[in-house]
């Protein structure tokens, strides 16, 4: 019998964090039909805005995550994405287009307006916030200051971008505000001849000793449960621990890395130490190990940890060890995606991080949330081949802190267990 820890009593392994008293709910706020796996989520991952030669993204297509912020005196539902650096709502009448320069009709574009949208601390004179994306959409807005606050916490300065224009794709969900980004501080040279840097608000607030100790965590849940302890998709934290979330095993921690050659870190990005792999062949497992080598710096390439991805995207050796896992064998569907049957059986994979193997859960590595163009017992695969991406197919089976300490940057997971 697993004995099951309640992650507000840990402190092993030097981790001694409290239960966060700033907690607010993630929602789960849209996905797309498609069934193709790889394109939408790598055009909007953390490779699409040129920033000293690398790129980040807003979301992806298949999961949309949604947090309620306080911006000004409104508050609004804005996308939740630990992939970029920015807060931003659109203005009353901005120009909402789709991808082919067309205007969406009346009630259909994706994003909706901040009514009471301002700059109270002042407007910022230099460029524009300029977000242009390699599937054509982007948004595009005036800087300035403005009173945000989230989970009770609030600042009264706090860098926003709100935006005139926004090209899109059409979402089956109901109009969002904008973005809440909790990256790392940022730099955007998109085509702006200017290097400026963008702070974002969860930063802000940990600089001006609002967040005590210096994290967030996240707590994503599974996709086949209507509730866990939160009512919706799981839990932002703010300051510690979510509450009521019961994890299993030791802490995995291991520190951010920069992935540029100024080595600023910029995003949540780590070295994993491999992956554990069950079979037939190998019941008991086999351990893979990262020796992937990045190309543009030293050492070994780096995973980015983000909610703004679906899935676990590797380079495909590592996910033909991890296919292994799974009988019958997946296979290609007539689209060329990557599926398995539904009632495979899975062995099990882990990813191993700090010397900790953390289980990814069956349902989402074979997954029934997505699929209307596959055919009837064809499941989606939540593990697919590409670039360098643990997602939120990653982040349902972990809570997810996310130490901000300068200097200390680090990530810690912890191993989810579900009460059925």
């Amino acid at each position: 019998m697993a004995h099951y820890v309640a992650a507000s009593k840990l402190q092993d392994r030097g981790v001694d964090l409290p239960v966060a008293e700033h907690v607010i709910p993630i929602r789960g706020l849209s996905s797309s039909s498609s069934s193709q796996l790889s394109g939408r989520d790598q055009l909007l991952s953390s490779r699409d805005i040129t920033v000293s030669e690398h790129i980040t993204g807003l979301r992806n297509a298949r999961d949309i995550f949604g947090v309620d912020v306080q911006v000004g005196d409104e508050v609004s539902t804005l996308i939740f994405n630990t992939g970029v650096p920015f807060t931003l709502v659109f203005a009353p009448g901005f120009q909402c287009l789709d991808v082919d320069g067309n205007k969406f009709a009346s009630g259909a574009c994706p994003f909706t307006a901040h009514d009471t949208a301002s700059f109270s601390g002042g407007r910022i004179d230099g460029p524009i916030l300029n977000l242009t994306y390699g599937d054509g959409t982007g948004a595009s807005g005036p800087r300035g200051y403005e009173k945000v606050g989230l989970a009770g916490i609030h600042v009264d300065r706090q860098e926003i971008a709100i935006c005139d224009h926004a090209v899109e794709q059409n979402w089956t969900t109901k109009p969002l505000g904008g973005f809440a980004g909790f990256s790392f501080p940022n730099t955007d040279t998109q085509k702006l001849k200017a290097n400026y840097s963008y702070t974002p608000w969860i930063f802000t607030a940990y600089e001006q000793g609002l967040i005590n100790p210096p994290v967030f965590s996240v707590a994503l849940n599974p996709v086949y449960k209507d509730s866990v302890d939160f009512a919706n998709n799981g839990a932002l934290a703010i300051g510690g621990l979510p509450p009521n979330v019961p994890t299993a095993g030791s802490w995995a921690i291991t520190p951010v890395v920069s992935d540029f050659a100024d080595e600023v870190i910029r995003y949540w990005t780590i070295i994993p130490d491999g992956f554990t792999v069950k079979s037939k062949e190998n019941p008991l497992g086999k351990f893979v190990p990262w020796t992937e080598q990045a190309k543009y710096i030293p050492g070994l390439r780096r995973l980015q940890v983000v909610t703004s991805v679906w899935g676990v995207i590797l380079p495909k050796a590592y996910v033909d060890e991890i296919y292994k896992s799974i009988d019958p064998a997946p296979y290609q569907a007539k689209d060329g995606s990557w599926v398995a049957n539904c009632n495979a059986a899975y062995a099990g994979a882990s990813v191993r991080i700090g010397g900790v193997d953390l289980f990814l859960d069956r349902a989402t590595v074979i997954t029934s949330q997505f699929g209307d163009d596959l055919e009837p017992g064809q499941c989606s695969l939540g593990v697919y081949a590409g670039s360098y991406f643990l997602g939120a197919n990653f982040l349902r089976s972990v809570v997810a802190v996310h130490d901000m300490t300068k200097g200390n940057e680090r990530m810690l997971f912890k191993q989810r267990v579900f009460q059925n």
